[in-house]
């Protein structure tokens, strides 16, 4: 079989060879070292090899009591043995996301459905690849093609597939930690799927394959991928594209688009599964409504250094979880143009005496949210 051709940018080091996936038969797993707390969530692209029957597990935390964990059920992704996603196909390759809220796991098949269900686990437990669970199952067959962690919104772990070259040991590389994490289990080690090569022209590389599909659609010099240069020569998007989308659930690679004089009236409206979204670092000011009614619960978004927001820019926008701010002062704000985010944290620049976190609770429109401002770690990364 040939190899493959991917479309992305991911380089791991010459000595481990990529490869497809890597596929389970439920006698290994892999630790991936995440805590199990309510700041961090999960998104998976993988099936199952085996439907019939079950529950088999895909993750889990190794409870032997209601811990967190997903899998499959007689053909559909479930949460523990019981909670299936209707209309889902275990045996479909899909994006499957998840996290705990609440109190609650929930699981997420994109395009399809959720579920959630109390969580009683304990947040001193870590993630583990296809571990059995004994309140969901035995460890299942499944097909990874990769899988990431993310804490408040950052990503902590991205896992590819590949293979050491000089043994043929099989894992997951991650492009965080940049660490080889293998089979922890006593049983036979992973199956790999065949070597991917990269095409000559180097394309963004999208975490979202809506949004990825739609810039290709619009904006690609050859059909193919975006580049770089393709983003760049992008100056207006209207308000359309994306607006209403709920399938649309991450677009860091926004700010990518740096030849962008604007974002058009209500942009992101309605985009009710977004999650993650960072703004071009350029604009100067986000307009009308460009994100009411968005966000899905626990999102984060960065809105660089603008210094305006809009008329109900962030209208009813209730579910955003957090909002990153780069500007040393406080942008100013149009009328409800944060009107709703009662259960949003703002995060703004770090300074030695601060001031500018000072200003911002002090602010005409932000001083509303004056006990939910915080300070940027010195570096700028959301403080854990």
């Amino acid at each position: 079989m040939s190899a493959p051709i991917v479309r992305d940018n991911i380089e791991i080091p010459t000595v481990y060879q990529r490869v497809e996936y890597i596929q389970s038969n439920g006698a290994q797993w892999i630790e991936t070292g995440v805590n199990t707390t309510s700041s961090v969530s999960y998104e998976f692209d993988l099936c199952f090899a085996i439907t019939e029957g079950g529950p088999y597990v895909a993750l889990s935390d190794g409870s032997s009591t209601y811990g967190t964990n997903f899998g499959q059920h007689n053909g559909q992704f479930s949460i523990y043995s019981s909670y299936p996603i209707s209309g889902s196909n275990s045996g479909v390759r899909s994006i499957v996301s998840g996290y705990i809220d609440g109190g609650r796991q929930n699981l997420e098949v994109r395009g399809v459905g959720s579920i959630g269900f109390p969580f009683d686990g304990s947040a001193s437990k870590t993630y583990k690849l296809f571990h059995s669970a004994d309140w969901m199952g035995d460890a299942g067959s499944v097909i990874l093609w990769r899988c990431k962690f993310f804490d408040n919104g950052v990503l902590i772990r991205d896992l590819i597939p590949c293979y050491r070259k000089s043994d043929g040991k099989p894992g997951m590389w991650d492009m965080v930690s940049w660490q080889f994490f293998t089979n922890a289990g006593s049983g036979a080690d992973f199956t790999v799927g065949p070597d991917v090569v990269q095409p000559a022209t180097k394309y963004i590389v999208f975490e979202d394959r809506a949004v990825e599909a739609i810039c290709v659609a619009n904006w690609s010099s050859d059909g193919i991928g975006l580049t770089m240069e393709d983003a760049a020569a992008v100056t207006s998007i209207s308000s359309d594209t994306f607006g209403k989308n709920s399938a649309i659930v991450s677009f860091d690679e926004l700010k990518f688009f740096t030849g962008l004089q604007s974002l058009a009236n209500y942009q992101f409206q309605r985009t009710s599964g977004l999650k993650r979204i960072t703004i071009p670092s350029h604009l100067a000011s986000l307009g009308q409504g460009v994100f009411s009614g968005a966000f899905d619960s626990g999102s984060r978004v960065d809105i660089g250094s603008v210094t305006s927001l809009g008329y109900a820019c962030f209208y009813d926008s209730s579910n955003l979880g957090t909002m990153v701010i780069h500007s040393l002062i406080p942008p100013t704000i149009g009328n409800a143009a944060l009107y709703g985010l009662d259960n949003t944290s703002f995060y703004v620049p770090y300074s030695s005496d601060h001031s500018v976190l000072d200003a911002y609770k002090a602010a005409s429109g932000w001083s509303t949210y004056a006990s939910k401002i915080y300070e940027l770690n010195p570096d700028g990364t959301i403080p854990s």
